[in-house]
């Protein structure tokens, strides 16, 4: 578990996409994505340029970062991790 500025998150890198998973404490991922893109960065060097993120809900939508700066969110709005990854694949192509 991974926590800055109060935010607790989990991630992994799966099929070369950046998951994260907010848990739902603290400050949300939504409200925190810079620094935990940023905290991320550090840890793993590089960030695979596909990125998803879990909100509190548990729907899973996508991160538009440019090496480790976010952008935007855009919807994906999936529960499944395993069609998330899917569609995040395939708005991506």
């Amino acid at each position: 578990m991974k926590t800055i500025n109060k935010s607790y998150y989990l991630f992994e890198i799966l099929d070369n996409v950046l998951v994260i998973i907010d848990l739902d404490k603290g400050m949300s991922v939504t409200n925190n994505i810079n620094e935990i893109l940023e905290e991320i960065e550090s840890e793993i060097v590089k960030l695979p340029e596909l990125a998803i993120y879990r909100d509190s809900m548990k729907v899973f939508d996508g991160i538009e970062h440019s090496k480790g700066k976010f952008k935007r969110f855009y919807p994906i709005q999936e529960t499944d991790l395993e069609i998330a990854l899917k569609k995040v694949k395939e708005i991506n192509l």
